[in-house]
């Protein structure tokens, strides 16, 4: 009764959405359930992001904002790592600042894949690889016995790491209406601002009194804690993926052929999602 006095009183939560279904000719939003006029695939109120517990909708966001500032913070952390790099691998200061370059190389190039992937797979098991292998990444820039494979890790660190950025304001906006959306957008912008700025400040200070591969350690810790953070407290949000999941767990299927065929990518074999996918704008 609360959540569908919640509906009814914020009525504005779920029409700034575009759909609550897989995309159809038509939604229906009321009280009991969002559905399409094309088949009996619905959400339960309680199932839609907009519609999240207040302090479900704000843990999820916080747990956006802290994963981003740690990406953001180690695309710039590695400027306090210079001096430590060139002593260590006997290089110069040129070629150690190539750590930046790499991660920031990594970081143009994986939004290529990932942001596409997350419309057709949902947000959830995006992250949940990528930041995960960002973690794994990291380990391995703290114990590189070399300068090419540090730079290396770093590239790979910057790919897997780009998606949470990236990636992000689609989850904010999964979550939140239009007209919430100013705060949460407020503080991921911080977020993702003040990474860049605090990583060679911080990083000055670590370099200094530990050594440079302290600053990917200190990286990683983070990371952990955002990645198990984000198992707990962030789910899936997109609204095509949740319907998607629904179906295949009751076995419902749409009732025209010509439905499933034009908007469920489930109806599409891998080799066939991942192109098609890929080339979308």
């Amino acid at each position: 009764m609360q959540q569908d006095a919640k509906i009814s009183q914020d009525p504005e939560r779920l029409s700034s959405h575009p759909s609550s279904c897989v995309p159809a000719e038509k939604s229906v939003l009321n009280g009991q359930a969002v559905q399409d006029d094309c088949s009996q695939i619905k959400l339960d109120p309680e199932e839609h992001p907009f519609n999240w517990p207040a302090q479900k909708e704000w843990m999820a966001t916080i747990v956006i904002v802290l994963m981003t500032a740690n990406i953001t913070f180690c695309s710039s952390v590695h400027a306090a790592a210079i001096p430590g790099v060139t002593e260590t691998f006997a290089c110069s200061p040129t070629v150690a600042t190539l750590g930046v370059t790499t991660f920031l190389v990594g970081f143009a190039s994986g939004p290529m894949l990932f942001a596409p992937l997350s419309e057709a797979l949902g947000r959830e098991i995006v992250f949940r690889i990528t930041m995960f292998l960002f973690f794994c990444f990291n380990i391995g820039c703290g114990l590189s016995p070399n300068l090419p494979a540090l730079l290396i890790l770093r590239f790979f660190s910057g790919f897997f790491g780009s998606p949470v950025v990236t990636n992000s304001g689609g989850c904010l906006a999964d979550i939140w209406p239009q007209s919430h959306r100013s705060v949460p957008f407020a503080l991921f912008t911080t977020g993702s601002s003040l990474g860049p700025v605090l990583g060679p400040v911080a990083g000055g200070f670590i370099s200094q009194h530990l050594n440079w591969r302290w600053l990917y350690w200190v990286v990683t810790i983070i990371a952990a804690v955002a990645y198990t953070a984000m198992l707990f407290f962030l789910p899936e949000t997109y609204t095509k993926t949740l319907l998607e999941r629904k179906m295949a767990k009751v076995g419902m299927k749409p009732p025209r052929q010509s439905f499933k065929e034009q908007y469920s990518t489930r109806s599409m074999t891998y080799d066939t999602k991942l192109p098609s996918t890929l080339h979308l704008p």
